[in-house]
């Protein structure tokens, strides 16, 4: 079994609390997308991108620092948080580490022709990164927000004893689960001390979980990474992290993360990370056609928030269109009898969500199952 990356071990973390103990962090704008990946759509990685509001329909070239961000967003701050065991900024000062080391590992990326990454402290270091970003956002901090929101008004104890539930979050705690330790384990996650007992504090630590406990791993060991390029101009957005499904997956609620055929992210104007699962193989070419790019495209904008990224002079990120998302849900089904009523209460929507059909799923050359083997 390998160690886990440097950057989600006690050691490390403890090590940016202590920086930030000594040196607090001022700064009050908190990128949910980091300002070192914007730049890739900019014509010298130190000017101006395209930005596009999907929602009010316009279009600027804006300095990616102005952008993608909100006040204060990774602070860790309540009256029951202990500022010196959990000094405010430290999450905020732990990602800006990982930043300044990303550059180098872009760098590396831009330096290795298309086809299967093999270098694997790159893609450890990758994994970091990729799954980071996938927690960080806006809408993934309403998920968890949602997530909070229901374990008050089932009380813990309700959703453990749904079937199925249990071991999933057992896997997020890094806890072995059986059936016959059943509660055991649910006892050892209820006693478990939370940080706060108010929201946001408890949705960063539960998001900063689930990225060093379940997503970092799963991408490391359990994703083949390639390189695909493309002559046409790829987009991103303020979700970058792309999960794509197959005809058996609906769209109207997300793609599960760790079953996923593949998950997509653009690292700049013409190429695009494809993680695929083991049991994949992404096969020649390692280029998208014209087309190819188009859906890709229009995926990256149906997985947005809000926001589109385009290099200055394109009108790609303009041209696309999608639906609104519907009207977040805002209460519970009276009861959760099975593991699936339980996914379904605490899924997100999506741009599909009821909506009487949708489009295909792109890149099928890759994301279909492989063929079974005759005996």
């Amino acid at each position: 079994m390998t160690s886990p990356n440097r950057w989600t071990v006690d050691a490390e973390i403890e090590r940016s609390k202590e920086l930030t103990r000594h040196n607090a962090q001022t700064t009050v704008r908190h990128h949910y997308v980091p300002r070192v990946y914007l730049k890739r759509w900019s014509a010298s990685h130190d000017a101006l991108i395209r930005v596009v509001d999907l929602a009010s329909g316009h279009a600027d070239d804006l300095d990616p620092d102005t952008v993608a961000y909100a006040e204060n967003f990774y602070e860790i701050e309540a009256p029951d948080v202990d500022p010196e065991k959990h000094p405010g900024m430290w999450f905020e000062t732990h990602m800006s580490r990982i930043e300044d080391k990303a550059a180098h590992w872009f760098r590396a990326l831009d330096d290795l022709p298309d086809g299967r990454i093999k270098n694997t402290n790159l893609l450890s270091n990758l994994a970091v990164y990729v799954g980071l970003q996938s927690q960080r956002t806006v809408r993934s901090r309403n998920n968890e927000d949602w997530i909070d929101r229901a374990v008050e008004h089932y009380g813990a104890e309700t959703l453990f004893d749904i079937p199925g539930v249990l071991p999933v979050l057992a896997a997020n705690y890094r806890i072995p689960y059986t059936p016959a330790t059943h509660r055991r384990v649910a006892q050892q996650i209820i006693g478990t001390d939370l940080i706060s007992t108010e929201r946001k504090p408890k949705t960063i630590e539960s998001a900063i979980g689930v990225w060093r406990n379940k997503i970092v791993p799963h991408l490391e060991h359990e994703r083949a990474w390639w390189l695909v390029s493309t002559r046409s101009t790829l987009i991103t957005c303020d979700e970058p992290v792309v999960l794509i499904g197959t005809k058996r997956q609906p769209r109207s609620r997300p793609v599960p993360f760790t079953t996923a055929p593949l998950v997509l992210f653009p690292i700049g104007p013409q190429r695009l990370l494809v993680l695929a699962l083991r049991d994949r193989k992404v096969g020649r070419p390692h280029a998208l056609t014209a087309a190819e790019t188009t859906y890709v495209n229009r995926e990256i904008a149906f997985t947005s928030n809000t926001l589109l990224f385009d290099t200055p002079g394109s009108n790609v990120a303009e041209r696309v269109t999608v639906p609104p998302y519907p009207p977040a849900r805002t209460d519970f089904p009276d009861t959760l009898t099975n593991y699936a009523e339980f996914v379904d209460a605490l899924s997100p929507v999506t741009r599909w969500t009821g909506a009487p059909h949708w489009p295909q799923w792109p890149l099928s050359r890759w994301s279909a199952p492989p063929p079974t083997r005759r005996r």
